[in-house]
């Protein structure tokens, strides 16, 4: 959620620092700070409430100079965003931190360090971190020792930087629980919370793990464990792309990464088709076939992703005849749990960073689940790694807080693997015109994209309202969601989505000549009933927008208004109404004059609780 930089070089790196916070800026923040150990070995810092400009502008009116810094963006848990709670944080003018996290038992040692004589200037739980570890250095005079020390107590999640101006040529890093990635240079070297913010200045990056203790100089790096043994990093090759953090001709990423999804939807269908092969040529130890062994699937996500999960299900207990379960990850990982024998637990995250789901995956591990596979958008990512198996989707870096390229594209993932079961299970075949309209899905979605101007005059209407009700039946009850979802994050309409069967079971009496109703009505088996449903609230003076896949399912009247999508198998229909409900949300948002790519209150990458 926080975003966390830092650098070491040979020259001034301060504007390194602050071009690194704005790469990280997408995660969302609410204040940002940078601290450097000057050219006369004196710790300095600038930090600011609000956005990353104004720093760059304080830094302007009052710059800073040092070949060692660290810079933070805040995403506030603990105290108020305003300047004395935003990082970095200091003690005693001697060592300077930034966390990304939360110290779950910081009242326990903040109280410790006031009875020693420390002076808290703030109201976060990062800043207990500074003073005790200049307590402890104090003590010591080794780092590291006071690192490992500082980990011992703290409960918790975090991933944290520190420099002491005693110790002026080196930073070091420690996580538990959220990310943090070394970068490698030729006399410099960097670390990050979010590779992208890396990839301007190098392809070697070193991922640490928790428990880990970095020590970051500008010719040597050394990773030491909890007992302070010193090993190498491991390094990996990775092949950023900055430019898609550029807007390009867009006025926002969201705009810009609904656009880019004809080529990733394709481009991961093809990788997925390699990826799944390999899944399928796997053998258990009895010498089966390991997807024909999976008898059950158990889905976890948070947000967007679990939405995926629940269109996957509707899929797989349709197509594979095996049951599946969805589960928020949040609740999933506090409340009782029976695995039943050779079930499939699948984890989705676009960061592979989500704290929930990283939380339900482990403990998935722990109650000997007979598979765990992740589903992705960033390879080296925790969740990823920690997996037995992982489907990378093809989306490529996604910028905007609000999902929608990283949705269509776990959906491509979840529909391909479904194929796969149902191939493994001698399920059903399907036709010939399927897999022809799969291969052409990228055709489809430009389809659904050149009803823009449609959309936008539906955008117009619902920008003007204070609530939005959603409904879907089927496999668009979670497309529904999804598009509830997308209004709420961008245009901070209070839209709420509803299976249409529940109408008459209580949110009938929300019907209104003011509040319109988007109904997502396919030519399916169910259109007769969700003509029933529009009757109903027609009847209540309601007003419905509806949008279809087929010509004359429905006519237009003074209070229906109808949005023709291209036709398609069933099971691609999910994917071009999100995309519809994506552009229709981005008009509103934008009509409000809202901040689109960076929501009120939310944050990109959720690594907290």
């Amino acid at each position: 959620m926080c975003g966390i930089f830092g650098a070491i070089a040979k020259t001034n790196v301060v504007t390194i620092i602050t071009a690194g916070l704005e790469k990280l800026s997408y995660r969302g923040y609410d204040s940002a700070g940078i601290a450097v150990i000057d050219d006369h070995q004196q710790l300095k810092r600038r930090r600011l409430s609000g956005k990353i400009e104004n720093l760059i502008e304080c830094l302007k009116a009052d710059p800073l100079s040092g070949d060692l810094a660290i810079g933070h963006t805040r995403w506030a848990t603990h105290g108020e965003p305003i300047e004395k709670n935003a990082h970095p944080h200091f003690s005693e003018n001697e060592i300077a931190i930034v966390h990304n996290g939360i110290i779950e038992n910081y009242l326990v040692l903040k109280n410790e360090l006031l009875q020693q004589g420390f002076i808290f200037t703030s109201d976060t739980d990062s800043e207990l971190i500074a003073h005790f570890l200049q307590a402890q250095f104090k003590l010591h005079g080794d780092m590291i020792l006071s690192i490992r020390r500082l980990m011992g107590r703290m409960k918790g999640s975090y991933a944290i930087l520190a420099i002491h101006k005693k110790l002026p040529h080196q930073l070091y890093a420690f996580k538990k629980g959220s990310p943090l990635i070394i970068g490698h240079g030729t006399n410099e070297n960097f670390i990050s919370s979010d590779i992208l913010s890396l990839c301007a200045y190098t392809d070697q990056f070193s991922y640490l793990n928790d428990g880990d203790i970095a020590e970051i100089k500008i010719n040597k790096i050394g990773i030491y464990d909890t007992y302070g043994n010193e090993t190498e990093p491991d390094k990996v090759k990775v092949d950023c792309q900055p430019s898609h953090s550029t807007k390009n001709e867009f006025p926002h990423f969201m705009l810009k990464e609904i656009y880019e999804q004809p080529e990733a939807c394709k481009a991961t269908i093809d990788d997925c088709r390699i990826a799944i092969k390999l899944l399928s040529d796997l053998k258990t130890k009895n010498n089966l076939s390991l997807l024909k062994s999976i008898k059950r699937i158990c889905i976890v996500g948070c947000g967007t992703s679990y939405h995926a999960g629940l269109v996957a299900k509707s899929w797989i207990e349709k197509i594979v005849m095996i049951p599946c379960t969805v589960e928020v990850a949040s609740e999933f990982r506090y409340q009782p749990t029976i695995v039943e024998p050779q079930t499939l637990f699948i984890s989705i995250s676009q960061s592979g960073e989500t704290a929930d789901t990283m939380g339900a995956l482990r403990k998935a591990k722990k109650l000997g689940y007979f598979l765990t596979l992740a589903i992705g958008n960033v390879l080296q990512s925790t969740i990823m790694r920690e997996s037995d198996y992982h489907l990378l989707t093809a989306a490529g870096p996604e910028i905007s807080v609000a999902s929608t390229k990283a949705f269509t594209t776990q959906l491509m993932v979840l529909l391909s693997l479904t194929l796969e079961l149902a191939k493994a299970h001698r399920r059903i075949d399907l036709s010939a015109q399927f897999h022809k309209e799969l291969a052409n899905i990228s055709l489809s979605i430009k389809q659904v994209l050149s009803t823009e101007n449609d959309l936008i005059k539906i955008a117009q209407y619902l920008s003007q309202k204070n609530q939005v009700m959603l409904l879907g039946r089927g496999q668009l009850v979670a497309i529904a969601l999804e598009g509830a979802l997308k209004m709420k994050e961008i245009s901070y309409i209070h839209t709420q989505a509803y299976p249409a069967g529940e109408l008459k079971h209580g949110s009938m009496a929300l019907i209104d000549k003011n509040l319109p109703v988007l109904v997502l009505a396919p030519r399916d088996a169910m259109v007769d009933k969700m003509k029933s449903n529009i009757s109903e609230i027609t009847a209540r003076g309601g007003n419905v927008i509806v949008i279809t896949n087929k010509n004359d399912l429905f006519q237009e009247s003074e209070q229906i208004k109808v949005i023709v999508l291209p036709a398609s198998h069933f099971l691609l229909t999910p994917i071009l109404f999100t995309i519809a409900l994506q552009l229709i949300a981005y008009h509103v948002a934008f009509l409000k004059g809202t901040d689109i790519d960076q929501p009120r209150n939310l944050a990109k990458s959720v690594t907290v609780e």
